[in-house]
């Protein structure tokens, strides 16, 4: 899923679909750990997919929200603890969650994820930890940040107006930034229209 606060035409459920670049690009440079992993935001499985074209052995544990989603759980990952989640976690909670949550609930969704899984990784605006109540629960919850230099067609329209980063949250982590590596033209249309074919498939 993606965010809600763009330009968008409106989706249901802010129903973007994440491509497999800007997922290849943060694996590539940081070694997040474990293979027990959990997608609480998973769609129609694009993230979980560029995850598994570099760490095959990945398990995932994949919950939507949406009805008629081939995922683990169908259920609302915020919605009081996600009861429902609860059989499936393993021991410990998972290695990692990551997700490309809702913008509006991104805050909720990270509240939630810390809660189950010993590493966050979440896809965001850039600029994400502003304002006044998330800049004072990022300050008291800090992340490292992976900036994306380039920007994101979660449509196949070419893109919004804004900038892309990956927030890190883990063991040993925190106010760490840095730029993740440039991906070229070819891949980035590849990958964007690769995504767009499994939206419409679904």
């Amino acid at each position: 899923m993606k965010t809600a606060d763009h330009q968008f035409p409106n989706e249901p459920f802010d129903r973007y679909l994440t491509p497999s670049w800007p997922v290849h690009r943060l694996l590539e440079r940081v070694a997040l750990p474990g293979y027990r992993w959990l997608e609480p935001a998973a769609g129609e499985g694009t993230l979980v997919q560029a995850v598994r074209e570099l760490r095959p052995s990945t398990e995932f544990t994949t919950v939507e929200i949406r009805e008629g989603c081939d995922v683990d759980l169908c259920a609302d990952f915020i919605w009081w603890g996600c009861p429902e989640l609860d059989p499936l976690m393993p021991p410990g909670g998972w290695d990692v969650c990551i997700t490309n949550p809702p913008f509006s609930l991104a805050l909720e969704f990270a509240e939630a994820a810390l809660e189950k899984a010993q590493t966050v990784a979440f896809l965001l605006r850039a600029d994400w930890a502003g304002g006044s109540g998330r800049s004072r629960w990022h300050q008291k919850h800090p992340s490292d940040i992976y900036f994306i230099p380039e920007r994101i067609d979660f449509t196949g329209d070419g893109g919004d107006q804004y900038n892309y980063a990956w927030f890190v949250w883990g063991p040993g982590r925190g106010h760490y930034h840095e730029w993740l590596a440039h991906t070229p033209e070819r891949e980035r249309k590849s990958s964007e229209k690769k995504a767009q074919k499994i939206a419409v498939a679904a």
